[in-house]
C-alpha cells in the first residue's frame, strides 16, 4: 500500500489543540505521525486519546481519498488516459471553432451515471457517520444498548463541528463526579445521552485524576 507523503490538518482543530495541556498536544501530534505511518504509539493522557479519536475519521478520509486517487491516475495510465483526454480536448476545440450552438441533451446513460454517482456520495455519508458513531461508541463508559444509541446518532445532523463538539464535551463528563461514582453507575444510556443532547450540559466540576491511564491505540 502506497504511504502517503503528506497529510492534512485543518483550521478548524484548533479549537481541539486549545483545549489539551502542552503535554496532551506534544502526544496527539505524535500519534496523528505514528497512525500516518502505521506505527504503534502510546498515549498516556486522557485528554490527548479522546481528542485523537475525534480526529482519526477525518484523517482516515483524507487517506482514504489520497488512495483513492493514487489508484485512479494508475489505471488511467494504463488506458492511456492522458491521450483520451488530449483528444478530446481537440475535438471540443474543432466544435468550437466552427461555431456550434447547439446543446447536447443529456442522454439516458449521463442520467443514470448521475443518479449512481449520488448513490455513492449518500453510501459514503451513510459509511463515514457509521464510523463516527463506532468511535463514539469506543469511548463511551456505558455501553449498553448499541442499537438504540445508533439510531438516535443517525437522527443527528452530524458535521465535523458537532462530532468534535460531542466528543470534547463527552471528555469532560467523563471527568465528572458523577460519572465516576459507584462505578459509573449514574452514567446515562448513551441513546438517552445522544437524544438529550447532553452534549450541551453545563460544565461542572471536574474531579482530579490522581493517576493517567496507559492507553494503547
Amino acid at each position: 500500500m502506497t504511504k502517503p507523503k503528506a497529510f492534512t490538518m485543518f483550521r478548524s482543530w484548533k479549537p481541539t489543540f486549545d483545549a489539551l495541556s502542552d503535554e496532551e498536544a506534544g502526544q496527539l501530534i505524535k500519534k496523528i505521525f505514528s497512525w500516518h505511518d502505521e506505527e504503534d504509539c502510546v498515549i498516556e493522557e486522557r485528554g490527548a486519546y479522546i481528542a485523537f479519536v475525534g480526529l482519526e475519521p477525518f484523517l482516515r478520509i483524507n487517506k482514504n481519498r489520497y488512495l483513492e486517487t493514487c489508484e485512479t491516475n494508475r489505471t488511467n495510465g494504463k488506458k492511456g488516459g492522458v491521450a483520451n483526454a488530449k483528444r478530446k480536448v481537440a475535438k471540443g476545440s474543432e466544435r468550437a471553432a466552427k461555431g456550434s450552438e447547439r446543446v447536447a441533451k443529456p442522454s439516458h446513460k449521463d442520467k443514470d451515471k448521475d443518479k449512481d454517482k449520488d448513490k455513492d456520495k449518500d453510501k459514503d455519508t451513510q459509511r463515514h457517520n457509521t464510523g463516527l458513531f463506532e468511535f463514539f461508541w469506543k469511548v463511551y463508559p456505558n455501553k449498553k444498548a448499541k442499537p438504540l444509541a445508533k439510531t438516535s446518532w443517525e437522527k443527528i445532523e452530524m458535521d465535523e463541528t458537532l462530532y468534535r463538539k460531542i466528543m470534547e464535551a463527552l471528555k469532560s463528563q467523563m471527568d465528572t463526579r458523577d460519572w465516576q461514582k459507584e462505578n459509573g453507575k449514574y452514567i446515562p444510556h448513551p441513546a438517552t445521552w445522544l437524544n438529550q443532547e447532553r452534549w450541551n450540559d453545563e460544565e461542572v466540576r471536574v474531579v482530579k485524576k490522581t493517576h493517567s491511564n496507559l492507553i494503547r491505540i
